[in-house]
């Protein structure tokens, strides 16, 4: 009788322990240490079939899938070692197959070791994965490559020494629409047009949009003369007019290219290509430009412009404008951006991208930028009184560190107008932080000592920005515009945003989005969780003398500027 009752026992829990084995939602499969199926529960079966009685099955490995198989004939798992993680690819009995992460564990049966395997199917998980690795790479409407992913790819074929040809498709009237019908409009003429350009660019080409008027392309193994055929196709597709809701929509585009450059990087590559954009954009005649002929109508632009630098300093030609950053979640101005303008006898006001590069190469930046620096901490100080907490920031030449903008000569500006460290933020670029030399580390140390912030400019267009946040004492970061603009219907660019926040925000930094222009980009980086906020949308860049009067009077910045003011 008791050995009845013992039986009984056993037997129940055997029963149990097969329930909760036939009635696990994930496939469980047993194995000897050879490898051979020794039992398989019911979502194993509905999956794979009855692998244990068909003729040629019994081993794993007739479920695996078998490029994915291990090396080892028989070492598919360590059967021999402890309990085991790994990842496999199995084949379900209509022959689709899928990924799983397969956890084993070490059992007795009697005096032999089986071995109990739990999968786990990852398809979902990974297509998750890919998803969100996409949407991180690529525009949401176009399905084109975004600029951070184009400029890996750029740097890859630059790294491998590859020859490429690189251009820019500008259209010069998109806003034209986009103001005319609506943002929705403006996307569909994007995708249109990006249609027809895939057309015409060979196979291998990878294009990539930019901004919202404006695609990057490059193809790798092309020449210049090749490329300049291209760029010549191209504008001939573009005399004809696109059909679009029964509407003929004549695109007015402006074209330029380079061939590759070994001793550029990938972001160089995109600023000289912008250069040359710049030259065509002025031009009212011409369309399509190659760097090599840019090159020579900017030689002797830049010979006359280089002579009339330093007299541009001694006439007081070089104006100050200020833009104001706000608070995200106030509104409140607690900084400005310092920028130059050149007021040209004959030209008029000229912007910095004309004339900053040159300062840089004929050294003329040094006096140019104790300038600025020297007139923004003069009005700073006559504001301080009524705004103890404003701070200007002033953007830095990599040409100005750490020599003509050492710490005694900051030291000694700062007490000149009686300012504190604090009062004053540098601007940089990841450019100025290439040569991590000992006397740059020693500027930077310097700097904290002084309490004088620094903050990284143009944040994520550069190559390897992350990098540095990690190695140098950077208190902000300004995450690019590029990134901002659109970022309310891009969901690439929000990811991005994102993730820089994320990162940003662990290592105690503080993030503005650059160039916020609407109402929906605003409530968009807000909601991420921005800490400032600088753009047209708050308040344009107003001569220096004016900020007082347009913004100080009411600290709380309006999305217009007021009437009558001086601004660019």
């Amino acid at each position: 009788m008791f050995f009845l009752v013992n039986w009984f026992k056993r037997r129940g829990r055997l029963l149990q322990k097969r329930i909760y084995f036939d009635a696990s939602p994930d496939p469980i499969l047993v194995l000897d240490s050879q490898g051979l199926l020794l039992d398989i529960n019911h979502c194993g079966v509905n999956l794979f079939g009855d692998v244990l009685k068909k003729p040629t099955s019994g081993h794993i490995k007739s479920i695996l899938v078998e490029n994915d198989l291990p090396s080892g004939d028989l070492d598919l798992f360590p059967l021999k070692g402890e309990d085991f993680e790994t990842e496999l690819k199995f084949r379900k009995q209509n022959g689709d197959t899928f990924p799983a992460l397969v956890r084993g564990k070490a059992m007795f049966d009697s005096s032999s070791k089986v071995w109990l395997l739990t999968l786990q199917d990852l398809t979902e998980q990974r297509f998750s994965e890919a998803l969100i690795k996409y949407q991180a790479t690529h525009d949401s409407i176009t399905g084109l490559a975004n600029r951070s992913h184009f400029l890996y790819q750029l740097q890859f074929e630059l790294d491998e020494a590859r020859s490429f040809f690189i251009g820019i498709i500008f259209f010069r009237n998109l806003k034209n629409f986009i103001s005319s019908f609506n943002f929705d409009f403006g996307e569909h003429l994007i995708s249109e047009m990006t249609i027809r350009i895939d057309q015409i660019l060979p196979e291998g080409s990878l294009m990539c949009r930019s901004g919202n008027d404006e695609l990057l392309f490059f193809i790798s193994g092309m020449n210049e003369e090749q490329g300049k055929e291209i760029l010549q196709t191209l504008e001939v597709s573009f005399d004809s007019p696109l059909n679009i809701s029964e509407l003929k929509i004549a695109m007015d585009v402006c074209l330029v290219g380079m061939q590759s450059r070994v001793q550029l990087s990938s972001y160089d590559h995109l600023k000289a290509l912008t250069n040359i954009l710049r030259i065509v954009k002025e031009s009212k005649t011409q369309k399509t430009l190659l760097f090599t002929d840019a090159v020579q109508i900017e030689e002797s632009q830049e010979d006359e412009i280089s002579k009339k630098l330093p007299y541009a300093l001694k006439n007081s030609e070089f104006l100050v404008f200020l833009q104001p950053i706000v608070n995200a979640k106030t509104g409140e101005i607690i900084n400005a951006e310092a920028l130059i303008r050149w007021k040209h006898p004959e030209k008029g006001l000229i912007a910095p991208d004309n004339f900053i590069p040159l300062a840089e190469r004929t050294g003329f930046v040094n006096p140019m930028g104790a300038y600025v620096l020297e007139v923004c901490c003069s009005y700073l100080r006559s504001w301080k009184k009524n705004f103890p907490n404003l701070s200007i920031a002033v953007n830095i030449s990599p040409t100005q560190i750490p020599f003509s903008l050492s710490v005694s000569y900051l030291s000694g500006v700062l007490a000149k107008y009686h300012l504190k460290g604090s009062d004053i933020e540098l601007e940089i670029t990841e450019r100025s932080l290439v040569n991590e030399s000992p006397l740059l580390i020693e500027w930077f140390e310097g700097l904290a000592k002084l309490n004088v912030g620094v903050s990284l400019d143009d944040f994520g267009t550069g190559y390897s920005s992350l990098g540095y946040l990690n190695r140098f004492p950077v208190k902000k970061v300004k995450i690019d515009k590029a990134f901002i603009q659109g970022i309310e219907t891009d969901s690439s660019n929000r990811v991005l945003v994102q993730a820089i926040l994320k990162m940003a925000k662990s290592l105690g930094m503080l993030v503005t989005a650059e160039g916020v222009e609407t109402q929906l980009e605003f409530e968009t980086v807000q909601d991420l969780g921005v800490d400032l906020i600088q753009g047209y949308y708050f308040g344009r860049p107003v001569f220096i003398e004016d900020f007082f009067a347009t913004y100080l009077k009411d600290p709380i910045a309006g999305n217009l500027a007021k009437p009558g003011t001086k601004m660019l």
